[in-house]
C-alpha cells in the first residue's frame, strides 16, 4: 500500500505511524468500519492452562491494555 498500489484494510496498530507521518491516509468507508471488538482467552476448566499459556494470556492482556490506553491518551497501566 505504501507503494501506491491501492487500498486495503489493516489493523490500526500496523499503520498508525504511517498515518501520523503522512505516508498513508485513512479512508472513510462506513461499510468496512469494523470498530472495536472483544478478544477472549478461553480454556477448559478440567484442563487449566499451564505456565506458558498463563504467561501468554497475561502478556496479551497487558499489551492490548497499554495500546488502548496509549491510543486514548491515558497513561499505561502500572
Amino acid at each position: 500500500m505504501r507503494g501506491g498500489l491501492g487500498w486495503g484494510g489493516l489493523p490500526a496498530s500496523l499503520v498508525k505511524d504511517d498515518i501520523i507521518n503522512g505516508r498513508l491516509v485513512q479512508l472513510a468507508f462506513p461499510a468496512f468500519d469494523q470498530g472495536e471488538y472483544p478478544i477472549y482467552a478461553i480454556h477448559n476448566v478440567a484442563n487449566p492452562p499451564g505456565p506458558a499459556a498463563r504467561w501468554f494470556t497475561a502478556e496479551v492482556r497487558a499489551r492490548l491494555s497499554s495500546e488502548f490506553h496509549a491510543s486514548n491518551g491515558v497513561g499505561a497501566d502500572p
